[in-house]
């Protein structure tokens, strides 16, 4: 007891897909012969002091930066004597 009806046609169609929202993908796959797309390697320079390797955010001789980490400083000695008196 078959409650399909009989098809004729041998294959029958997924539906159509409609495409998604939003960005669309690469349409270029890269060959496998073709050199990788090159990454710009960029420095940071701090604008206080002008060096390289840093940015002014992370600067240990800004003086912004100093009242912060000696708020991390306590904050951290803190959870330190809060672990060893459990």
């Amino acid at each position: 007891m078959t409650s399909w009806p009989e098809v004729s046609d041998e294959y029958i169609w997924p539906p159509y897909r409609q495409p998604k929202v939003g960005r669309p993908s690469k349409s270029r796959r890269r060959d496998p012969n073709e050199e990788p797309k090159s990454k710009k390697v960029s420095t940071l320079r701090c604008s206080v002091y002008s060096v390289l390797g840093h940015n002014k955010r992370s600067c240990k001789k800004n003086p912004a930066n100093a009242d912060k980490r000696k708020k991390q400083k306590v904050i951290e000695k803190m959870s330190i004597s809060s672990y060893f008196l459990l």
